[in-house]
């Protein structure tokens, strides 16, 4: 039945070629100017995350740019009345006899808040809604299945290869950024009896990361952390308010995929105020502070090239890997279109911590960030923010497309832990429990509570369902070219587009990279 599945996946996989994931944080540089120096920030650190994909079937939607797939929820009736609060349809048998599930977290050295120990448990109820939903989930998923959810914080880094060593047992998972899991340690969950389709899977992960037939992480409905990790814009309503909205309907213009880099240009350069009278634009403070169009990080570079249609890593009409620099032939004219905006004065790149900044004293009217930033910076009193994607090439042109940063934790289950159904149980309760109780308080948490209109509602829930995971830069297949990216050599303005050279230079790594993974896993003789 396990290979029967596995074998289903596959297929589905191949008939849904689509591709695209999430890249690999490679060297951040300093920080670029308009026309005045900026502040040199530490870029090393990205300071919140975000994103998951809920969706089990995919349709794919061919145009000049390349097929994108874009996933839609499953429709299995028996799941239909179901609200989490009662054993799942197919799994009313199911009774772990007062096992303790015990998972390694995330280590909490990195600071901005990546650790994703609260996704997995919490101590007590406290009145905020994702909090109680995973304290709610555990209880019930306690009382339905006879069991206990623990989490270990930090055990990631302190306690799972460890327990690996001495022939495991201890943890039934541990999360790690920055790890594909094919040590040979871990398992490749395409082995395991879960049916994959259904919605509470992150049908994007799957689709792009699966490597003929093997995968060595999870990712779900209760991965908060890559929910929180989705690159995506924000706007300041009130410089919106004032200077555009008698001219512009910006999610009127998503809904008709009109908003476009030609757009966003038009509107970055509109709000431009050189407010300290010295005809330069960068980032200040106090009441003479510069307003910009844009400010972001080096990883926005990333985020537009994946938002034009570009990829490091798709896959071809077999389902297989290969390097994408290519694939569309047009990605050098996407740069050019892209410079347009990344060299423009309006358009200012600096470090994490100036970015929220600028965003609560209101002196940027976009920001480019993860959804989680919108957490920490709605403390700010008075400011109103809404939320829209990154922007398309050209109207009408492809889908919206939100790169999941690497700083996500994934889900990697050891080898050392025994029983592969019950693993598989065990992962599709906390799966689809999760997606009933606590996806459901998080999205709304973003969109209610951290959102300044209901607009910004539709917007969290297009851009959760529009991720993607290039492996190219989760895998690090593609650091080379990734780095060029993302340190302004072809995006920033004192860059130029070299893409010609920077792809012939740097596609023979990819294609190394993709070759030396495939004979990594092919190598791994995994439990079946």
């Amino acid at each position: 039945m396990k290979r029967f599945v596995a074998v289903l996946f596959a297929v589905a996989m191949i008939i849904s070629v689509c591709l695209f994931a999430a890249s690999c944080d490679s060297a951040k540089p300093a920080e670029t100017t308009t026309s005045k120096t900026s502040e040199t920030v530490n870029t090393d650190t990205d300071v919140t995350t975000a994103t998951e994909t809920t969706a089990a079937q995919t349709e794919t939607e061919n145009n000049e740019s390349g097929s994108t797939t874009q996933a839609t929820p499953g429709t299995d009736d028996k799941y239909e009345n179901w609200d989490g609060k009662s054993k799942l349809p197919g799994k009313e048998n199911v009774d772990f006899g007062g096992k303790t599930f015990l998972i390694a977290a995330r280590t909490d050295e990195v600071s901005g808040g990546w650790n994703n120990g609260r996704e997995i448990w919490v101590e007590a109820l406290t009145n905020d809604a994702v909090n109680d939903a995973v304290f709610e989930r555990n209880q019930i998923m306690s009382k339905l299945y006879n069991c206990t959810i623990m989490v270990d914080n930090g055990g990631w880094a302190n306690g799972i290869n460890a327990d690996i060593a001495a022939g495991g047992g201890k943890y039934i998972a541990g999360c790690a950024a920055y790890s594909n899991g094919a040590s040979g340690q871990f398992y490749n969950v395409l082995n395991f009896d879960i049916d994959y389709s259904q919605s509470w899977w992150d049908q994007a992960f799957f689709r792009d990361l699966e490597c003929n037939g093997k995968l060595y992480m999870l990712c779900g409905d209760f991965a908060m952390i890559a929910m929180r990790a989705a690159w995506i814009m924000f706007y300041n309503k009130t410089i919106y308010d004032q200077n555009l909205a008698d001219e512009y309907d910006i999610y009127q213009l998503v809904r008709d995929k009109k908003w476009t880099i030609d757009v966003l240009l038009t509107m970055c350069q509109k709000v431009l105020s050189d407010n300290d009278g010295d005809q330069q634009y960068t980032y200040t403070t106090g009441a003479d502070a510069d307003v910009l169009g844009l400010m972001t990080t080096t990883h926005n570079y990333r985020a537009l090239y994946y938002s034009c249609g570009e990829r490091y890593v798709d896959k071809d009409e077999n389902g297989k890997m290969v390097n994408a620099l290519t694939k569309t032939g047009r990605a050098s004219d996407v740069i050019d279109v892209i410079r347009t905006l990344t060299t423009d004065e309006s358009y200012l790149e600096i470090g994490y911590s100036y970015v929220h900044r600028a965003m609560m004293n209101g002196t940027t009217l976009f920001a480019g960030e993860v959804l989680g930033t919108l957490e920490v910076v709605t403390a700010q009193e008075g400011l109103r923010l809404g939320i829209v994607p990154q922007p398309l090439l050209s109207e009408g042109h492809g889908e919206y497309v939100h790169y999941v940063n690497n700083q996500a934790p994934f889900y990697l289950i050891p080898t050392s832990y025994p029983d592969m159904q019950e693993i598989a149980d065990f992962f599709t309760l906390f799966a689809a429990h999760s997606q009933k109780i606590v996806r459901s308080a998080f999205v709304n948490t973003y969109k209610y509570t951290y959102a300044s209109d209901e607009e910004s509602a539709e917007m969290v829930d297009l851009i959760l369902n529009t991720r993607i995971y290039d492996p190219g830069y989760l895998f690090n297949f593609a650091s080379g070219f990734d780095s060029m990216i993302t340190g302004g050599t072809l995006l920033g303005r004192t860059g130029s587009n070299v893409f010609s050279s920077a792809a012939k230079r740097y596609s023979n790594q990819i294609n190394e990279s993709i070759s030396n993974y495939e004979s990594r896993i092919a190598a791994i003789d995994d439990p079946v």
